[in-house]
């Protein structure tokens, strides 16, 4: 702190003014003359203090700017499906068709006529055939799956025993199945024109002209009367066929002990027959005797 001059002081005591003006310099020079000195460490902080009570909470700010949209999310799962909407009105009702043509009678279907649209026409329902039914100018021995085909027998031998087979020739009657025989009965009876001589006879040629109404028993008129039946497909059958009749011929009846001739030959001099009385195959002499014949016809 910096010396006072005490002569200087003492003078302006006794001066009125002069007291004030020593007050004030003195306290001017306090204020020069004061230096500060060092400053001392920081002390340790003292123990936390009870926080005082909340103050009350500040008016609501200015809300900010709306920020930029943020990108698309993953799409959620789908939904349940809703209820079934009611049932939308009726629409119009459509020009008529062709329709189904006029007329018909009981147990008759529509058919195609040809190979163009709306060509229908009604038509007798396919024949569905059974074992043992009388019909077509015989009994039925044998129907395929469909019941729409059967091979029907005439009712009683065509043939006695005694009766050829057919001409000693070679005719190329070889074969076997549901309607073979009927090739086969044709090639024997061109075979005849072969040989020069017709043998009308011949159990082949017995079948070949047989011709009966639809009881199996009368003979066809000639030439019939309008809508008359008269069938006239007959044939001797092949050894299939032939099999067929001998397994069934207690649905046909009428049959002898004995053997019956198929259509088909071995060679120029013999032809198969079958034993109605076993079953066996033999090859018999085409002129042979003692062999019978049951004519029999397609029908479908």
């Amino acid at each position: 702190m910096p010396i006072i001059d005490l002569m200087y002081v003492s003078r302006i005591r006794h001066s009125r003014t002069g007291l004030v003006y020593v007050v004030l310099v003195m306290v001017l020079i306090m204020l020069v003359g004061c230096n500060t000195g060092d400053t001392g460490p920081t002390g340790s902080v003292g123990p936390q203090g009870e926080p005082g009570e909340t103050g009350p909470i500040g008016p609501q700010g200015e809300p900010g700017e709306t920020g930029p949209i943020g990108p698309q999310g993953p799409q959620g799962l789908p939904g349940p499906v809703g209820p079934v909407g009611p049932v939308g009105p009726a629409g119009p009702i459509g020009d008529a068709g062709p329709g189904v043509p006029v007329g018909g009678v009981t147990g008759q279907v529509l058919t195609k006529a040809g190979d163009t649209d709306f060509d229908a026409q009604w038509s007798d329902a396919p024949p569905q055939y059974f074992m043992g039914q009388e019909t077509s100018g015989g009994i039925v021995f044998w129907v395929d799956p469909t019941a729409r085909y059967a091979l029907v027998a005439a009712r009683q031998d065509n043939s006695p025993a005694g009766f050829p087979w057919g001409p000693e020739a070679l005719t190329g009657a070889r074969g076997s199945g549901i309607g073979a025989g009927i090739r086969n009965t044709d090639l024997i009876i061109a075979a005849y024109a072969n040989v020069g001589f017709y043998n009308a006879s011949s159990a082949s040629a017995v079948c070949a002209e047989y011709a009966v109404q639809a009881d199996g028993v009368t003979p066809c008129g000639a030439p019939g009367n309008a809508g008359a039946l008269c069938y006239g497909d007959w044939y001797l059958p092949s050894p299939f066929e032939l099999n067929q009749l001998y397994l069934n011929r207690n649905v046909v009846g009428g049959f002898a002990n004995g053997l019956y001739w198929s259509s088909r030959e071995v060679d120029s001099s013999l032809a198969e027959a079958q034993s109605f009385v076993n079953g066996i195959v033999l090859n018999t002499s085409k002129p042979a005797g003692g062999v019978r014949g049951r004519c029999i016809r397609l029908a479908r």
